[in-house]
């Protein structure tokens, strides 16, 4: 698994896929055909270890502290078991667990690539974000208007916000700024930005920084100077 061949530089994980023509019957005299894409995450293996060791050495305490406690935690029975005044360690258990750390699966019926896959997949994450945003930014939790046209008119603020989203998230992964920035991330760099405006002068922008200049270039936008 952990080969340079199967490293996926965008999202930042390793993917192999396997295709699976019998074990998904669509029908009595056919099969449907699955592919079976797996990853593996090693920065979120080494983490979940490290919360694993944590737990671990926490139900240790926990078992020599407050015995009564211990012996009620059911999962940390698989993995800590006390013998009289000692407490048995299962290795086993334990390295079996940590050997899962950090792989994950989708099942997919599509021609498409485990990158492709897992892209889409992570997107539910941005639609997410985006009603977040709907709701949150741009302040439709509650509509609060007092007419039909000023509905037309919040609504059609909320469609030109979200196609800017979309069009950032797509620039984003073209230019490859997605394996530096998340969406979030270039929000709060371009809402940094500051203007004002004069009645003699007109608009003033504030001092673009060298990375809200690299986040333009790369969403293909001149820079306001």
């Amino acid at each position: 698994m952990e080969q340079f061949q199967n490293y996926d530089m965008v999202h930042r994980v390793y993917a192999q896929s396997i295709q699976l023509n019998h074990e998904f019957k669509a029908a009595e005299t056919a099969y449907y055909p699955m592919t079976l894409h797996i990853y593996y995450d090693a920065h979120r293996a080494s983490d979940e270890r490290e919360s694993f060791d944590k737990q671990l050495v926490e139900w240790q305490i926990l078992a020599e502290k407050d015995p009564a406690t211990f012996d009620a935690q059911k999962e940390a029975g698989n993995y800590l078991t006390r013998e009289g005044q000692s407490l048995k360690v299962n290795h086993d258990a334990i390295k079996e667990k940590k050997a899962r750390m950090g792989y994950f699966a989708l099942l997919s019926n599509s021609s498409l690539s485990s990158s492709e896959v897992l892209d889409n997949y992570r997107r539910k994450d941005v639609v997410e974000k985006a009603f977040s945003d709907i709701k949150d930014r741009l302040n439709m939790r509650r509509v609060k208007v007092s007419s039909n046209r000023s509905l037309e008119g919040k609504l059609f603020v909320q469609h030109l916000a979200l196609i800017l989203i979309a069009y950032i998230q797509r620039e984003m992964k073209e230019s490859q700024l997605n394996k530096t920035y998340t969406m979030e991330d270039i929000l709060i760099h371009l809402n940094r930005i500051k203007g004002y405006w004069d009645e003699e002068f007109g608009l003033t922008i504030g001092k673009i920084l060298e990375k809200q200049e690299e986040i333009y270039r790369g969403l293909k936008i001149a820079p306001l100077v």
